[in-house]
């Protein structure tokens, strides 16, 4: 059985747009104290797997400055606010980064992205039946537009070329529900 950590203090320690960084003084089972690091990521975010009639899917290549180079992605973006539906804020990423819309959203799954030291969390869903619609793209973003095959995918994934969590999770629940392993409300 786990022994119970307390926290004695929190302190705000950076204010930013969408994250707020503190120090955490915690108090350990054996009374010793130690300082961690925790990050709090306000609105929440949604993320979403677009998949062509033919099966393919759509993925945005953009640059990441924590990792210095650029990464392969599913669409996603933070919620506008904590109250907005994750299911829209998905789709309307989708339209703004790749152009595709679609009416046939479905939850996919959750996931917290960080749990040592971040509260984030990530709806993510699969969207079918796409159908072209408007990209526009936020002022500082540069994404380029790519299409592959799931098996290509999860070759990315496995020779280390798609590195990002949310976006590894999606394409191996996504790819698990087509094996009918998971994902029944799907409909696959």
């Amino acid at each position: 059985m786990v022994e119970h950590v307390k926290r004695l203090k929190r302190e705000l320690v950076y204010k930013g747009a969408i994250l707020d960084i503190y120090k955490d003084t915690m108090e350990l089972p054996d009374g010793n104290k130690a300082e961690w690091d925790f990050v709090s990521h306000r609105m929440g975010a949604a993320a979403i797997l677009p998949v062509m009639k033919d099966g393919r899917i759509v993925m945005v290549r953009q640059y990441r400055n924590a990792l210095e180079r650029e990464t392969l992605e599913i669409p996603a973006g933070c919620r506008d606010s904590k109250t907005e539906d994750t299911a829209y804020c998905a789709a309307r990423e989708m339209e703004e980064e790749t152009g595709y819309r679609s009416t046939n959203v479905k939850h996919l799954l959750s996931l917290r992205t960080t749990v040592a030291f971040c509260d984030e969390a990530v709806d993510i869903f699969v969207a079918t039946d796409l159908e072209v619609g408007t990209r526009h793209l936020d002022e500082a973003e540069s994404i380029d537009v790519e299409i592959y095959t799931l098996e290509e995918l999860c070759d990315m994934i496995y020779e280390g070329k798609i590195q990002d969590g949310k976006t590894i999770a999606a394409i191996m629940a996504y790819a698990a529900a087509k094996k009918g392993g998971m994902g029944k409300h799907l409909d696959l």
